[in-house]
């Protein structure tokens, strides 16, 4: 499967100020990473850390917290990784599963999904 880049809407958390990321679209990752500099920068602190899985086996602890962010229209709070200095910004697959966005590799765009209840 291919990877693409898709542009993220950080927004403040009082919303009057908003920056756009461009982020690889990666359902491998559980969380959304963004630059913790930029999060830093838009007034948000991280609330906990967890430890991750990298692909080849390794384990990191990041800072993780929540931020608004805004996908094709669709704004809301979702889980984000505190990135350090030249980590990739990454769009996750628990943000695509909250905003219902699948992706579609072949023309590099997120399609709406409909959520689940069962």
């Amino acid at each position: 499967m291919s990877t693409f880049y898709y542009p993220i809407t950080l927004f403040s958390p009082d919303k009057t100020r908003e920056i756009q990321i461009k982020s690889l679209v990666d359902t491998g990752s559980t969380y959304t990473r963004l630059p913790g500099n930029q999060l830093r920068a838009m007034g948000y602190k991280p609330s906990f850390q967890e430890v991750f899985e990298l692909g080849d086996g390794r384990t990191v602890q990041a800072d993780v917290g929540e931020a608004i962010v805004s996908l094709d229209g669709k704004s809301g709070n979702t889980r984000v990784i505190f990135g350090k200095i030249g980590e990739e910004p990454l769009l996750g697959a628990v943000t695509l599963e909250e905003f219902l966005f699948a992706p579609d590799p072949i023309h590099r765009r997120l399609l709406p999904v409909r959520g689940l209840l069962v």
